[in-house]
């Protein structure tokens, strides 16, 4: 998760946008260790410019994404299988006079579904929600 917020300021636009405009940036995220050489999925997200504030030095941000990782491809593999999906959602708060985000709260929910190369164990499906709140002090 610090991996994507890390990768978050050059998501932002350079060009002057206006609140009500929006914009969809592409990134990709770590899923930590996992059996396959491929631990990473893609976070394929729209953020909205939602308001500013009276002094017009801050700007909130909302952002919903979906997270999505190909499958491996399970033809001559012994190992686990391993399919990956999820959602995310959250506020920015970009201080404008400075260039930083001041402040992001961000929700992201992971559903997996592993099944096992040996065929005589069951599926396993797991669900993980992962809530972070950065703030610059």
């Amino acid at each position: 998760m610090s991996a994507m917020l890390a990768q978050m300021p050059a998501t932002l636009p350079r060009r002057p946008i206006a609140p009500g405009s929006t914009w969809t940036s592409t990134m990709d995220v770590s899923l930590g260790a996992t059996p396959e050489t491929k631990g990473t999925a893609t976070l394929a997200a729209t953020f909205t410019f939602d308001s500013l504030s009276r002094s017009k030095e801050l700007a909130f941000l909302s952002v919903h994404g979906r997270l999505m990782r190909e499958p491996p491809d399970p033809r001559g593999k012994e190992g686990d299988v391993i399919e990956t999906s999820g959602t995310l959602t959250g506020q920015v708060l970009v201080d404008l006079r400075r260039g930083w985000i001041t402040d992001a709260r961000t929700t992201i929910a992971v559903r997996s579904l592993v099944i096992p190369g040996n065929s005589a164990k069951p599926p396993m499906r797991v669900r993980m929600t992962i809530s972070q709140w950065m703030r610059a002090m």
